[in-house]
């Protein structure tokens, strides 16, 4: 009797929370014109296109070296003690440039996002998010259905966005895209790919206030790209 309990129980509790979705494990594959990209634990992997670079935002590695109205190249110092003195001090900027994106991406970490790519192909503009792809990692309790993922991404986006099913590597994956009209007139598209492993749900999530076309150019790329072990 307790194993017929036992069996109608378990039965009720998959058929109550359905079996978990799950990513497939797929070989990476490196597109052509592409540099890999992972997490510090390597979880994640990711194809990141020329042009852009894992990371965030740096400070000016120097202030003295080959900077237009500063001190000049330094080719163009010919003491070479005074060579050594920009060259230690744009030592020092660099580590500190180091040290403050290390930082950052701590911080982005606690925030759940693991992995992030910046373009380089614009300087920043005040005010303006720079363009960029992360990979966001939320985990709860329970695992992640379809439909708790969309709740959870839609409030990413000014309008209620629907999602569209797409095939990657690792197995399905939901679309989101959006592009409005800022307040202040800029324009800013956001495009999702969410991708639920069990517990843990992953999303791709591509931004930008420039042309669409800069993340639309490369997303399906990128999107093919990511593995999840």
């Amino acid at each position: 009797m307790r194993i017929f309990l036992f069996f109608v129980t378990l039965v009720a509790v998959i058929g109550c929370s359905g079996l978990p979705i799950e990513v497939k494990a797929s070989s990476f594959v490196l597109p052509t014109g592409f540099a890999k990209g992972a997490t510090d634990d390597g979880a994640v992997e990711i194809a990141i296109p020329g042009g852009w670079r894992q990371g965030v935002d740096r400070m000016m590695e120097s202030p003295l070296l080959g900077q237009s109205g500063g001190m000049g190249e330094t080719s163009a110092i010919s003491d070479p003690e005074a060579t050594k003195a920009l060259q230690d001090m744009s030592g020092v900027f660099a580590e500190m440039s180091n040290e403050a994106e290390r930082e950052a991406l701590e911080k982005l970490k606690k925030k759940g996002n693991v992995l992030n790519v910046i373009s380089m192909s614009n300087k920043p503009i005040i005010g303006e998010a720079r363009t960029r792809f992360y990979v966001q990692k939320t985990t709860q309790g329970a695992n992640w259905s379809w439909d708790s993922a969309h709740q959870l991404e839609r409030d990413q986006y000014f309008h209620k966005q629907a999602a569209k099913e797409v095939d990657l590597p690792i197995g399905k994956a939901h679309r989101m895209e959006e592009t409005i009209t800022k307040v202040d007139g800029g324009v800013k598209t956001t495009i999702s790919y969410l991708i639920p492993n069990g517990k843990d749900l992953y999303c791709l999530r591509f931004v930008t206030q420039e042309d669409a076309n800069v993340i639309k150019s490369i997303e399906k790329q990128v999107a093919q790209s990511i593995r999840i072990k």
